[in-house]
């Protein structure tokens, strides 16, 4: 019997050890969107060895990214 109680004690220690863990972060509070800014930024820094880098790109790729997104900027 005491076999038996062995891996069903082991999982309830490993269930208390998160909720311990768990109750210890602090509390997060995330801003309200209207609170926050969503920016875009591309960074990618070409060398010579890349000669094919947006060559598949369309304004209508990019048009249709912003308008799903909605970010508040883009930086290139």
């Amino acid at each position: 019997m005491i076999k038996n109680l062995a891996p069903l004690l082991f999982l309830l220690s490993i269930s208390l050890f998160a909720q311990t863990l768990k109750a210890q972060e602090p509390s997060r509070n995330p801003l309200k969107r209207a609170d926050s800014f969503l920016g875009l930024h591309f960074d990618f820094h070409a060398t010579n060895k890349d000669n094919k880098v947006g060559e598949t790109l369309s304004e209508k790729m990019v048009d249709s990214m912003l308008i799903l997104i909605k970010p508040d900027y883009v930086q290139k």
